[in-house]
């Protein structure tokens, strides 16, 4: 059977505020129901990192295929006619929306750019970004660790590493914002779809002139690895398209709050008085954030290992690996430059270990 839906949960999960609120839901489920069935989603929330590396490693009980376009069916029909570009983005196979095979062929594109060898030759880059924008808080005499340093330098590395011309930074926290906020509400708006419907409009204009453009001037980018898969028909220029914006959103978006996550536990004596070591609290939130996925049979096993409840069939399950990020304002001009460094090196230490 399963467990008895938790009112004040229910509401907030349906309520538009729940972005503001959703760390609070997720660590009440993670201690209470780690395995919980929504009535108001009419999906299970599966929290924790052993249950959510459980499903996220499993494509064959868990699909990754279905559960977008679910959300984006909950729109009102004249709604749904008004944003194609949305519709249509998460009608098209991509990274994160697919299965093997079809997930293999496209990662397959992108892989080589997450390769150890050529992580190492941004790590450079990387680091002199990050030291850059500590110096700039220096001499401002402070910075919020959130807006100043976690949110910008995610922006700055990803945009270098995928190929989006500097002119457009400021537009991937804007695209990044317009789809939290539209799978992070249920329904999601009217406004809200229509703000992520012009974003994605606007992304899939510029990656599909960026990867034409690398047909014929290659760089060292994803783009351009991107384009070469279009070239030899192992990928559509749709799938490219939206696999490009799909690192673009994931890389800041995760980043970010990792950034901001590890430099906080970090900064936060253990109750023993130590600080813990940054390599296992890389380790512990590898992959922050959310990933719908599609039951395409019975409930998991990993939901009857945690509570014995079983699912209906193609049921919607949503695993989640949510940390806590607070604005964290330090002042690093009285840090002076080793404490910078320090800051420095943990977040290059983040930013290099990304992977697909």
């Amino acid at each position: 059977m399963r467990p008895a839906p938790l009112p004040d949960i229910e509401e907030l999960l349906v309520s538009p505020s729940f972005p503001d609120h959703q760390h609070d839901v997720h660590h009440r489920l993670r201690r209470m129901n780690p395995v919980y069935w929504s009535p108001a989603l009419q999906q299970w929330l599966v929290t924790g990192y052993a249950l959510t590396d459980a499903v996220l490693s499993d494509p064959g009980r868990f699909s990754s295929v279905g559960a977008e376009r679910r959300h984006v069916s909950l729109l009102d029909d004249h709604v749904t006619e008004s944003v194609p570009s949305l519709v249509s983005h998460f009608q098209t196979p991509q990274l994160n929306i697919t299965d093997p095979p079809d997930h293999r062929r496209i990662r397959k594109a992108v892989a080589r750019s997450f390769l150890p060898s050529e992580v190492r030759r941004i790590e450079p880059m990387i680091a002199a970004t990050a030291a850059r924008l500590l110096d700039e808080a220096a001499d401002r005499g402070g910075v919020d660790l959130m807006s100043d340093y976690a949110a910008r330098l995610p922006v700055e590395v990803i945009a270098a590493f995928i190929g989006v011309p500097r002119h457009r930074l400021a537009d991937i926290p804007r695209v990044t914002l317009d789809q939290r906020f539209f799978f992070g509400t249920t329904p999601p708006t009217p406004q809200q779809a229509t703000a992520f419907d012009r974003s994605i409009a606007e992304w899939h204009e510029l990656l599909a002139e960026s990867i034409r453009h690398r047909t014929e001037h290659p760089g060292d980018d994803v783009l351009t690895r991107l384009s070469v898969s279009v070239a030899d028909a192992s990928m559509s220029m749709d799938e490219a398209i939206a696999t490009g914006l799909h690192l673009v959103i994931a890389g800041n978006s995760t980043t970010t709050a990792l950034i901001g996550n590890t430099l906080l536990a970090r900064m936060r004596p253990t109750a023993t008085g130590s600080r813990p070591d940054i390599s296992i609290g890389c380790g512990m939130i590898a992959r922050p954030g959310s990933s719908r996925t599609t039951i395409p049979g019975a409930a998991s096993s990993a939901a009857r290992a945690a509570s014995g409840v079983t699912g209906p069939a193609s049921s919607t399950v949503t695993a989640s690996l949510w940390q806590r990020s607070t604005g964290t304002r330090t002042q690093v001009a009285s840090t002076g430059r080793s404490g910078r460094s320090r800051i420095r090196r943990v977040s290059s230490r983040i930013l290099s270990s990304s992977r697909v």
